[in-house]
């Protein structure tokens, strides 16, 4: 899958983390980590697709076996992006573990028309959180990788926004203090790693009027050299 095509894919359907993609320097690591988020859209498009939560656990659950095999030495599935993803896992010798909650995460909510705020915050700590620890390993982090955990919830809680799992007013009423606890942690990230993050800088704006893609730039510019979300 060309590094053009995965960045159609992520500027489509996650244009928050694709604009923080923007910051990455090294055009590799910017390439690996939209392999990533395109991997996390596939999985989302995998429920928007079907209304029936049956077709969709299938769905996820071939992804669940495309990632035993990736964890494995063989050979993975034909599939573009499975394939794409298995060089960046084993190149990068990312935990697929992580990878995995993005995908039972999915399942979980499943069929699901609303989430209570304890239930969301689960779900964006294990949904959102890993993928900005996954995306802190490709760009560097190393062990301080966990400390992207706090911003990721906050950018998933974002997404559970903009899909109505959540009203706007759950997600306002813990902004605060979320961005509190994702500024604490992101201290610990190498600079370099702060992409990883970055979009958590959008995430108060989810509900509310969709702020045009200058305003949006200039924010995540902003955090960037704050070095704060």
């Amino acid at each position: 899958m060309a590094d053009d095509a995965l960045a159609d894919v992520v500027r489509r359907t996650d244009p928050d983390r694709w604009l923080a993609s923007r910051l990455v320097g090294d055009p590799a690591d910017r390439a690996d980590v939209l392999t990533l988020y395109a991997f996390d859209a596939e999985l989302a498009r995998a429920i928007q697709v079907t209304s029936s939560p049956l077709t969709a656990e299938i769905r996820l659950t071939w992804w669940f076996e495309a990632l035993e095999e990736i964890a494995g030495e063989g050979p993975v599935r034909a599939h573009p992006l499975a394939e794409r993803l298995c060089e960046l896992v084993r190149r990068r010798a990312l935990p697929t573990v992580l990878l995995q909650d993005l995908v039972e995460g999915r399942i979980a909510i499943l069929g699901m028309a609303q989430l209570d705020g304890p239930s969301a915050l689960a779900w964006a700590g294990a949904v959102g959180g890993s993928a900005a620890v996954l995306a802190a390993l490709i760009l560097g982090a190393g062990e301080a990788a966990p400390n992207a955990r706090p911003a990721g919830q906050l950018i998933g809680m974002a997404s559970l926004v903009r899909r109505g799992l959540i009203p706007p007013a759950t997600l306002a009423a813990m902004v605060g203090p979320m961005r509190r606890d994702a500024n604490r942690s992101a201290r610990d990230l190498p600079v370099r790693a702060f992409p990883s993050v970055a979009a958590a800088a959008l995430a108060r704006q989810a509900g509310g009027r969709r702020a045009s893609e200058l305003e949006r730039r200039l924010r995540l510019v902003w955090a960037s050299v704050r070095g704060a979300v």
